[in-house]
């Protein structure tokens, strides 16, 4: 599956900004306790992670809410724009450089930290937001 080769450097940058208690990584919906998460989700403002499946747990978000989606810049997929459109979310998308393999579908990215912190403030969540960033 693709992920962030950073994830802990954005994690801890975000939670810097942010503060520990908003941050937090989502890492599924599993069947000893599926309810946990998508709660945690329906309260969220923020989702920030890899152009993957995980992104389209979104659905459980507010409206209000938004979508950063990190992709390889070679891969012209735009369905999670739609999705996030469709639900009446915001979306930023951040290009990725990609770690691991030549194929696109394939391979894990590095995303410039930086990038993501000025996509999250520019949110009008932000400062009070409850992120979730998928692995």
């Amino acid at each position: 599956s693709r992920q962030l080769a950073n994830h802990p450097e954005l994690m801890a940058r975000l939670q810097t900004i942010f503060g520990a208690e908003s941050v937090e990584e989502f890492l599924g919906v599993y069947p000893s306790s599926p309810l946990v998460p998508l709660r945690k989700l329906a309260v969220s403002k923020v989702i920030v992670g890899p152009h993957g499946s995980g992104l389209t747990f979104a659905i459980f978000m507010p409206v209000s809410s938004t979508m950063i989606e990190i992709r390889p810049s070679k891969y012209p997929d735009t369905n999670f724009e739609v999705l996030a459109k469709s639900l009446g979310m915001g979306f930023t998308l951040i290009f990725g450089v990609g770690t691991r393999s030549s194929k696109v579908t394939d391979t894990n990215l590095t995303v410039v930290v930086q990038a993501v912190c000025r996509a999250m403030e520019r949110n009008p969540c932000a400062p009070a937001a409850v992120s979730a960033t998928v692995r």
